[in-house]
């Protein structure tokens, strides 16, 4: 099944109770709030059931690889970041109060790694997306 315009995901998280279904959506943001919700609300059980893609092929768009979505929690990612080695942060933010530059001085970054920072209200919650850019060939 195809989801197309999928959004934040919800309807294909529906979906997938039914059997494998590939959410779209050409908008990144969204589609990382999608892998978001997806692994909030499903876990590791069903987490292959669905999948979202983006197709993003012009370079003056920005792409990015999610490689972690948690809760927003910065003891835990300050060890993740310790343990990757990541020591340069871009930080993205929707809805929440915290700054950025809070943010940083909290997380105390050692290393030469570098990757990006979503933090993003979700209901209640504020969840925390860790991803790298995706660089397009020219």
């Amino acid at each position: 099944m195809a989801d197309l315009c999928c959004r934040i995901g919800g309807d294909s998280i529906a979906l997938a109770e039914r059997g494998p279904v590939t959410g779209i959506d050409l908008n990144p943001a969204t589609v990382l709030l999608a892998e978001a919700n997806l692994r909030a609300l499903a876990g590791d059980e069903g987490a292959s059931e669905a999948v979202f893609r983006e197709k993003v092929d012009d370079p003056l768009m920005a792409s990015f690889e999610v490689a972690d979505a948690l809760p927003f929690d910065r003891k835990r990612l300050r060890k993740l970041f310790r343990e990757r080695g990541v020591g340069r942060l871009e930080i993205r933010t929707r809805g929440i109060k915290e700054s950025p530059e809070q943010v940083r001085r909290d997380l105390r970054l050692q290393g030469s790694g570098e990757v990006v920072l979503f933090l993003a209200r979700l209901g209640r919650r504020v969840i925390a997306m860790v991803a790298t850019r995706i660089h397009h060939e020219p």
